[in-house]
């Protein structure tokens, strides 16, 4: 079976594609595949493909990863978010009388020290919402592998109403997905402007010469074809 990958995301072309093949082998794929991955906006992983039948098995699927990028601003909100509320739970005073004058986060205890202004309740919630997304970015790999067996068995033809739950909900255990790595390319270095400027005068100065070689090369056939023209003007007047 063939497989095309079209990598419009930061992660390695090599890795995606590694965890494309192993869902391929999963569904026992048998047709070419055409896989297009692209970015999330959010820590969400989604997905489509062409729905395929019997008879036809569909070539096309494209699947949504979130980059780097979204996975840590997403864990920076989500930490954020919850250390705002243990500061609050800690130094808010729950009178409103003095509620009103607080201005923000106090890293120095106020006088009334922990008041207990309700805030304490959600941190355990919160801090379970820094769970769940940092086990979501490790996990990254063995989701993106579920999406794909999920979007493959579209392509072969089956509806949510033929996949098991765990199918449908993108939740099929893959182990051997869990060891496989989903890594960010590395960035490439910026050109040297130095070696740039260099490179590019030398060329400008080859340019220049080539330029006045045809220049010289020109003024020489001017010329030839000058004296031929007056060598004919004078045997017309001859004549």
């Amino acid at each position: 079976m063939k497989l095309h990958i079209q990598n419009d995301t930061p992660w390695r072309t090599a890795d995606v594609r590694a965890i494309v093949s192993g869902a391929c082998r999963a569904v026992a794929a048998r047709h070419r595949k055409r896989v297009r991955v692209v970015n999330a906006r959010t820590m969400r992983l989604s997905g489509y493909a062409t729905l395929g039948s019997r008879r036809f098995e569909a070539a096309h699927v494209t699947l949504r990863v979130p980059s780097p990028t979204v996975i840590r601003k997403a864990l920076a909100s989500e930490v954020g978010t919850w250390v705002d509320s243990l500061i609050r739970a800690l130094y808010e005073p729950s009178d409103p009388a003095l509620a009103k004058d607080w201005a923000g986060p106090q890293y120095v205890a106020p006088a009334w020290g922990y008041t207990g202004s309700g805030n304490e309740r959600v941190l355990p919630y919160l801090y379970r919402r820094i769970e769940v997304a940092a086990d979501s970015a490790l996990r990254l790999p063995a989701r993106l592998a579920a999406l794909a067996v999920h979007e493959l068995l579209h392509s072969q033809g089956a509806q949510h109403a033929d996949m098991t739950k765990a199918q449908r909900a993108c939740e099929i255990a893959v182990p051997w997905a869990a060891e496989l790595p989903l890594r960010a390319q590395s960035r490439r270095a910026g050109p040297d402007r130095h070696a740039l400027v260099e490179r590019r005068a030398a060329h400008a100065r080859a340019m220049h010469a080539r330029a006045l070689r045809r220049l010289r090369l020109a003024r020489t056939l001017e010329a030839k074809w000058r004296a031929r023209v007056r060598y004919y003007a004078r045997r017309e007047k001859a004549s």
